[in-house]
């Protein structure tokens, strides 16, 4: 079963509290510009929390601008470098997990979520209060939460709204279609870095390459991500989770401009699709103006209509992406082991310990092998904690066997 919360309009046309979490990634740098932007025309948000990972200067750097009253650091090791950047802060400063949990519980009125990975999980759902409005740019709280992260969310009555630009788009769509007339939903693909490359030359890709991405500026698990196209599988397992729909009515395109994000196609033959610059400024903006003053809208730049193509995704260039239909499929617990498979693959690749080439081969291998260790386990998808042994399982078993299949 999925849920599309409604977003209240009531909530943020005046301004509001906001916590961040993720505030040093490209999401939450862009968010709090948007959110100094917003202020500065009588519509006051405040800044309560900032949670981040390791960038500890740049977290001091956005605690004297923006003076929350919590900051807090994942990584232990630099909390004392942030506390002495930080010598005449009056704020608390926290770090580690609970550090991190202590600050996104702090109720507030808007909530970015945009901390990369599982690690995500546990934060979003701390920061779900009565009323409060959950922006989502983490996929994996579904991915790998599943029902068990939507029912949280439910029974402490938050709101989501999806940031993502792919599930923005259906969003939008949705809110301006009638669900029952639509048959078909797309998501688009850029193809990333190495959508042109002679697959004869992926034996020559370099992690440092595969770190890179051809229209978005983002982080570098998201570059590779999107060289692997294993990002448009998980986004299909968001969008069927999110909004409750049929796998077999999900699918992605490819689409190298980048402008158009989302597609519906309704059972009489129309097609309706949402474009615009990638900028995931444009969906942050939404999320946090949605429902206010027509009048204070935002001006973006258009893009030219030239040159859009679309066409089907290619199965030998992009493996993982069928791969991730397939777990799709399967349900239950492989959605959550697809992708700790997938982020300790990327880790590996990112610290050179797997090819670029060999990536395929070691995650359909983990998830194999996964798949064999856990089959005598009995898990409880309902219950967190669960959730999260299944992850950890999945994470030990795969770097078990990067020892036994790395060439």
């Amino acid at each position: 079963m999925g849920f599309l919360f409604p977003f209240s309009d009531k909530i943020l046309p005046h301004g509001g509290t906001v916590n961040i979490l993720g505030s040093t990634g490209t999401i939450g740098i862009n968010c709090l510009k948007i959110i100094s932007e917003i202020s500065s025309k009588n519509r006051p948000f405040s800044v309560q929390s900032l949670v981040a990972g390791q960038n500890y200067t740049l977290l001091a750097q956005q605690a004297r601008i923006y003076q929350p009253k919590i900051i807090a650091l994942a990584n232990k090791n630099f909390y004392q470098d942030l506390k002495s950047e930080l010598f005449d802060y009056h704020g608390e400063i926290v770090c580690g997990d609970d550090g991190v949990l202590y600050a996104a519980s702090q109720r507030a009125d808007y909530v970015m979520s945009a901390i990369v990975g599982t690690a995500g999980l546990k934060p979003t759902m701390a920061s779900a209060h009565q009323g409060t409005v959950i922006a989502l740019a983490n996929k994996e709280c579904l991915v790998t939460g599943g029902a068990c992260f939507l029912n949280h969310i439910s029974k402490q009555g938050a709101f989501l709204f999806p940031v993502d630009s792919e599930h923005n788009a259906l969003y939008m769509l949705m809110k301006s279609l009638n669900k029952q007339d639509i048959s078909h939903y797309y998501i688009t693909a850029s193809g990333g870095a190495f959508r042109d490359v002679p697959l004869s030359e992926f034996k020559n890709i370099t992690h440092h390459q595969a770190q890179t991405h051809p229209n978005w500026n983002m982080g570098a698990k998201i570059c590779v991500d999107s060289a692997t196209m294993m990002n448009k599988g998980l986004e299909l397992i968001e969008a069927v989770l999110l909004f409750g729909l049929n796998p077999k009515q999900c699918d992605a395109v490819l689409h190298p401009q980048s402008v158009v994000h989302g597609m519906v196609t309704n059972y009489n033959g129309e097609m309706h699709l949402l474009a615009s610059l990638p900028d995931m400024q444009i969906p942050i903006w939404s999320s946090l103006n949605y429902g206010g003053d027509t009048k204070m809208a935002r001006i973006f730049n258009p893009f030219d209509f030239q040159n859009i193509s679309f066409s089907l995704i290619d199965k030998a260039r992009y493996p993982l992406f069928y791969l991730a239909k397939d777990i799709l499929l399967m349900g239950g617990y492989m959605p959550a082991v697809l992708n700790a498979v997938n982020e300790v693959a990327v880790d590996l690749l990112c610290q050179n310990k797997i090819s670029f080439a060999f990536m395929t081969e070691f995650v359909q291998n983990s998830i194999d092998k996964v798949q064999d260790d856990l089959k005598s386990e009995s898990f409880d998808l309902s219950n967190i904690a669960d959730i999260l042994k299944i992850d950890s399982l999945a994470r030990h078993i795969t770097l078990s066997n990067h020892t036994v299949t790395s060439p």
